[in-house]
């Protein structure tokens, strides 16, 4: 095994090799789609579509170590991916269920193994159940969405005997960590980092939320998701009242979101993450990584507040929020030293709103998003919507 380059990491990735170091078989580091695949699948085409899937994205090759008190990471030259098989052609609903759980929930070996694993589950001769793995430190919910649309080009170009239609990777991952560290060190970047320790410099409140059980000494990231759909009268009737009030559903939800905090806790010092991802880096639209990020909005609330008044001030809070979004909430956490074992740090609850056109691109093969049980969570409480814009999902 030969390597090609090495280099250092961004932030985000940082604070997901301490969780990997901290507790490495855990479930707060690893990521997971499953795609119902309702058309015959030839298995060697995909094998070697997913190969070929490591050779486009370099971080799928990537390990990680530890070198003079700096966390490296490298890119391997090869690396290659087993496609693990199993018959599930007996199991009910249930069992399937269950087993894609356990597969999810396998650990990683970053030091000298793979970050990113596939499993296919067949079903029936025209079923299957596909599952791709990958941990935290190399990607996020657009990177899985990056793997399945080339995973779905490329396999169909291969049984066809054609050039994948890929779209272009005009970036890499090393670019946005280079990116990144310009920032942290510029004049720009210094002053926002002045900004958040000047707004989040005092004591920070802890949203007590009720619960059934009170909050454990060491945060577990145990969780779980409940669904929902506003409907599509519901969401035309938001878009008619953020017409009406000059604001965008993101916005009202928002608010929304803020009054049920407040109304359950009592807490008129509230501090939401508002989840930013992808479409804050549109240079990098293509490129398999980590970008999360998290923005705090810290507001005021009270009883007698006006739902139109509070729906103004979310909405100038947000816009004031857009030219300080880009400082890494990981680096935030250490410039303030907000370090707790036993719940979030700076804000225990958050908040994010995307849109979305169309989950998959394929021509040929018949595909469905297939519901995977939510295990794993990052704060106490959150809520995200996605536009699909006749309705929305929670």
């Amino acid at each position: 095994m030969s390597t090609l380059v090495s280099f250092t990491t961004s932030y985000i990735q940082q604070a997901n090799w301490f969780l990997y170091k901290f507790k490495p078989t855990g479930l707060s580091d690893k990521l997971s789609i499953a795609v119902r695949i309702k058309s015959p699948v030839d298995i060697k085409t995909l094998e070697t579509t997913l190969q070929a899937l490591t050779e486009r994205h370099a971080i799928l090759r990537s390990i990680y170590y530890e070198e003079d008190g700096q966390i490296i990471q490298k890119i391997r030259e090869n690396a290659e991916i087993y496609l693990a098989k199993i018959d599930a052609l007996s199991w009910s609903d249930e069992e399937l269920k269950g087993q894609l759980s356990q597969r999810a929930k396998l650990p990683f070996n970053l030091e000298n193994g793979s970050i990113f694993r596939a499993c296919l589950f067949s079903r029936s001769a025209t079923e299957y159940i596909l599952l791709l793995t990958v941990h935290q430190i190399a990607a996020d919910w657009e990177s899985l969405l990056i793997l399945v649309d080339d995973l779905v080009g490329i396999y169909e170009s291969k049984i066809n005997c054609a050039t994948p239609d890929l779209l272009p990777i005009n970036k890499s991952y090393r670019d946005y960590i280079h990116q990144e560290l310009d920032f942290i060190n510029s004049a720009e970047g210094k002053q926002i980092g002045n900004y958040w320790q000047e707004n989040l410099a005092d004591e920070l409140p802890v949203l007590d939320l009720p619960t059934t059980s009170t909050r454990p000494s060491m945060r577990t990231y145990n969780g779980a998701a409940i669904k929902f759909t506003i409907k599509p009268q519901l969401t035309q009737q938001l878009k008619q009242l953020a017409k009406t009030q000059g604001v965008t559903i993101e916005e009202i939800i928002l608010a929304v979101f803020k009054v049920l905090l407040y109304r359950y806790t009592g807490e008129p010092d509230l501090l939401v993450g508002l989840l930013q991802k992808r479409a804050n880096q549109p240079l990098f639209e293509q490129v398999v990584g980590n970008f999360n990020n998290v923005t705090v909005a810290r507001q005021a609330i009270s009883s007698n507040i006006k739902f139109t008044n509070l729906l103004n001030q979310v909405s100038k809070k947000l816009f004031e929020l857009g030219s300080y979004k880009n400082y890494p909430f990981s680096l935030l956490i250490q410039d303030l030293k907000s370090y707790n074992l036993s719940h979030p740090p700076i804000c225990q609850v958050a908040f994010g709103y995307s849109k979305l056109e169309k989950l998959f691109n394929a021509k040929e093969l018949d595909l469905d998003y297939y519901d995977l049980p939510q295990h794993k969570v990052d704060f106490e409480l959150s809520l995200e919507v996605t536009d699909l814009q006749k309705y929305s999902l929670g």
